[in-house]
């Protein structure tokens, strides 16, 4: 529209200006809303897991987890502050997906965290073929075996599109999954803990070595039988018999 269509059309006078100003003031702030969604959206959409190596050197796991249980703490925060603003309503229900993105994405995010956590400290233990062949584990060693199949497709999957949203954009149902996953590795931590007490029971002396000291002495069980035809010392038994240097 040119100036002359403007002035003929009387849009110069004070009361349709007031108009014109309350309608590009409004659609001034909506823009600034729609602007920040997209900003959040990008942020949201372009944050990735980081990666290493496990013990075993060969598992790929992921690192610094906690900064981002962190960075959705703050998407989320961003979220509700748009929510709040009067200016909103024109792009609400791209916000409110987005909100369910963060808030499904956070909670699996941390259970991701134990999930991982989980499997460091039962594939550590299971990973010896002395702790496999011990009969009171059977029940545990199959939980594990269960979590250890889990562990390696959800790894695999991520490691493929690290981009952390996407947890939440599966049809494969992470969250049930590893909330079933991380009970069944409570059942495994119970079934070893009873096979520790029981080991010690029947030897008290055994109480004066931790669970990780008890662990590894039967996990290399044909080891230390081998170090002790060779004369080898065997730190662990300065703390089952006084006298022994």
């Amino acid at each position: 529209m040119t100036l002359f269509k403007c002035i003929c059309k009387g849009l110069h006078e004070e009361d349709k200006l007031r108009v014109i100003k309350a309608i590009s003031d409004q659609a001034t702030r909506e823009y600034a809303v729609r602007c920040s969604l997209d900003m959040l959206d990008k942020d949201v959409k372009n944050l990735e897991f980081y990666f290493e190596n496990a013990p075993d050197g060969m598992t790929p796991i992921t690192k610094k987890t906690h900064q981002i249980i962190r960075k959705f703490e703050e998407y989320s925060v961003r979220c509700n502050v748009l929510k709040n603003n009067p200016y909103v309503k024109i792009c609400l229900n791209d916000l409110l997906d987005l909100e369910r993105t963060v808030k499904t994405t956070s909670e699996l995010v941390a259970e991701w965290i134990l999930f991982q956590r989980n499997w460091l400290y039962l594939n550590g233990i299971f990973c010896r073929q002395e702790m496999v062949k011990q009969p009171e584990l059977s029940t545990a060693m199959k939980y594990f075996q269960q979590i250890d199949t889990l562990f390696r497709s959800m790894i695999k999957s991520i490691s493929n599109t690290p981009q952390v949203y996407r947890m939440a954009n599966t049809e494969k149902n992470y969250l049930v999954n590893l909330r079933k996953a991380n009970s069944d590795a409570d059942i495994a931590r119970e079934g070893l803990s009873k096979f520790l007490l029981d080991k010690r029971d029947a030897f008290p002396r055994l109480y004066f070595l931790s669970n990780e000291e008890l662990i590894d002495i039967y996990g290399r069980s044909d080891d230390l039988i081998d170090m002790i035809i060779d004369g080898k010392a065997l730190t662990f038994l300065q703390n089952l018999f006084e006298g022994i240097d």
